[in-house]
């Protein structure tokens, strides 16, 4: 048969399709459609019926994407994104968002120089910036209601598309009045005399500054957040290990003469490109340039 004619039979039913396999509830998705929970579940049968392949496994009230679904969502994803991008730019769409999430030391860093660079090059593009980090943010990004995350925790899910924008060195600092601030030597004996302020640590024991896991020393404050644990450290009591252009930005701080064998990553998670380049792989290029400067 012929692929459009194919493509064509059941072109109808992939927005119920999308709806029901990111929702994967019934109700809800029959809702954000504005249609009835048994038309929308008529839907479903007559594509899988069509596809002569389960879609979806029934777990309690609740409808779990299988392995074929999985694969038809993210096709469908991509088309529909494409057939969006055409509708906007046949219409005239100039005044064009993108979502951006920026996360720790990014937002601090180079999240200026980046918006800025964007609003050069794209007078017409409105940024919308959080930097609160979401609770999923490889759903958003793949469902569209992030366009870019920068952060330095890289990770990888079918759809997205991870870029290094660049490493950045870490050292050991401290603030104004600790005892450290003016030695002209620090050894590793030294550090485990004095508490550090340090994010929390994952299920090895690894923390995102990449402390060396055979160096030992003492934990006072654990901290979620970077932001936080840049201005402990700034109050002078304790140490904490940050990126030196961060630590810059405080003149109290003071990086300590001992080497870290570690560096940290910045990178941009987005959807997998399509198209022409647009606002989006911009404001990428302008995000390591930032970082590749410093």
């Amino acid at each position: 048969m012929d692929r459009m004619r194919r493509v064509g039979q059941v072109w109808n039913w992939l927005p119920a399709f999308r709806a029901v396999a990111e929702t994967e509830h019934l109700p809800t998705a029959a809702s954000g459609l504005h249609v009835t929970p048994p038309a929308l579940s008529r839907t479903l049968k007559l594509l899988q019926e069509d596809l002569g392949v389960a879609l979806f496994e029934r777990q309690g009230r609740n409808l779990k994407l299988n392995a074929a679904g999985q694969r038809l969502l993210l096709s469908v994803r991509r088309a529909m994104r494409g057939v969006h991008a055409a509708l906007a730019d046949l219409e005239g769409d100039n005044d064009r968002v993108v979502r951006v999430c920026s996360l720790g030391m990014f937002t601090r860093t180079y999240l200026e120089p980046t918006v800025t660079g964007l609003l050069r090059a794209w007078p017409h593009v409105r940024p919308q910036v959080r930097t609160s980090g979401p609770t999923d943010a490889a759903s958003d990004l793949l469902l569209g209601h992030l366009d870019v995350l920068f952060t330095s925790a890289p990770f990888f899910r079918e759809g997205l598309q991870t870029q290094v924008l660049g490493r950045v060195q870490n050292g050991v600092y401290c603030g104004q009045g600790h005892p450290l601030r003016h030695a002209k030597r620090v050894t590793l004996a030294d550090l485990e005399r004095h508490p550090f302020v340090a994010p929390p640590p994952d299920g090895f024991g690894r923390t995102p500054e990449g402390w060396p896991p055979e160096w030992r020393r003492r934990v006072a404050v654990t901290a979620d957040r970077q932001s936080v644990g840049f201005e402990l450290c700034a109050a002078g009591r304790l140490l904490a290990v940050l990126p030196a252009p961060m630590a810059q930005l405080d003149p109290h701080l003071v990086r300590l003469p001992v080497e870290l064998p570690t560096s940290m990553p910045m990178v941009a998670v987005t959807r997998e490109p399509h198209g022409e380049p647009g606002p989006v792989d911009y404001i990428v290029q302008m995000a390591a340039e930032a970082v590749s400067a410093g």
